[in-house]
């Protein structure tokens, strides 16, 4: 049985200052000045620029959803905008620490993703089901050491991330105590490419740093190659050969210090 997982989508950083716990509610999205990504405010900062009339817009933006979105807006907003479309999102994200009553959502939500898997997967492989991602989330949540946290808009889930030390992992523990290990990072398709994936990863990171840990661990397929030079940029780096992390699929080891 597997213990890992991210999300088939990421995007930068967030800092957070010190860890979030179970139950703890966090502050909507800010960006580093501070100020609030709420997609109306960058409507209205986009209709005051006339960016349906500009003759500097040349089509869709240049679209990666491992990309780190430098700008506030996505191609997909812009194009909504240029639309006119009036059903995008209105309400900021917000975060809190991962409860027990939030288990079957979030196993739902890593189900899905694995899906995603069998574009690079052996023909014939099969995904496991929500029901093994149930058992080990609630195994990790008993442990003392377990942090997570998950982005909602509204009362609907976009994404969430985990971690534990890496010495108690399961199938592949860590004899370092100071190594954590990031067990989930997952975003819903709705949210790939709008930084949410990155900054539930530097909140991870951050909340590792102010528990002791010395450094980040992660588990990510061989054949995801975008996934893997996103968490290249964000400063991870590949330790030792492929194996076999329950999954039947070739799996790497990526470390970063915090």
């Amino acid at each position: 049985m597997h213990e890992w997982g991210w999300d088939d989508d990421v995007a930068p950083g967030f800092v957070l200052s010190g860890s979030v716990g179970l139950g703890q509610e966090t502050p909507p999205i800010r960006r580093a000045a501070g100020v609030v990504t709420d997609v109306r405010a960058r409507r209205d900062e986009f209709a005051r620029q006339d960016v349906r009339q500009s003759r500097h817009y040349r089509g869709p933006m240049n679209f990666d959803p491992f990309d780190d979105g430098g700008e506030a807006t996505t191609r997909a907003e812009v194009d909504a905008i240029r639309r006119g479309d009036s059903s995008m999102p209105e309400a900021p994200l917000s975060f809190r620490g991962i409860a027990r009553d939030d288990i079957d959502g979030l196993a739902a939500l890593v189900a899905d993703a694995f899906v995603g898997y069998r574009a690079f997967a052996p023909a014939g492989w099969e995904p496991p089901g929500a029901g093994e991602q149930i058992d080990v989330l609630a195994r990790w949540i008993a442990d003392p050491d377990f942090w997570g946290i998950l982005a909602r808009e509204r009362q609907t889930l976009a994404g969430h991330a985990t971690f534990i030390p890496a010495a108690r992992h399961s199938l592949r523990a860590a004899p370092d105590p100071a190594l954590a290990h990031l067990g989930h990072l997952f975003v819903k398709p709705a949210y790939w490419g709008s930084g949410l994936a990155a900054q539930l990863l530097t909140r991870a990171r951050t909340a590792a740093s102010a528990r002791g840990f010395l450094a980040m661990r992660l588990f990510v397929p061989a054949g995801q190659a975008r996934a893997r030079r996103f968490y290249t940029r964000e400063g991870f780096t590949q330790v030792g050969e492929p194996f076999d992390a329950g999954l039947a699929l070739p799996v790497l080891e990526y470390r970063r210090s915090l």
